[in-house]
């Protein structure tokens, strides 16, 4: 299984879990694909990579969504 770090940077590609249920940032218009975006842990939430999952924020700072981490891969 795919891994990520809290705190990286990552390049936002849908995948169809993420396409067809869109993250929170999508809907709300400040997120699209292509946009760079940072793997974040949240106090009280499960870590980073639980069932496959992670929340996101924008460079900026924005709350962005939980996505699937098949979603996110590595700028490096």
């Amino acid at each position: 299984m795919k891994h990520v770090t809290p705190e990286k940077l990552y390049l936002f590609d849908p995948v169809l879990i993420d396409q067809t249920d869109p993250p929170v940032g999508v809907r709300e218009g400040i997120l699209k694909a292509g946009d760079t975006v940072r793997c974040v842990e949240l106090h009280a939430c499960p870590p980073a990579g639980t069932m496959g999952h992670c929340f996101i924020q924008t460079q900026q700072g924005t709350f962005a969504g939980l996505v699937s981490i098949n979603s996110l891969q590595p700028t490096d």
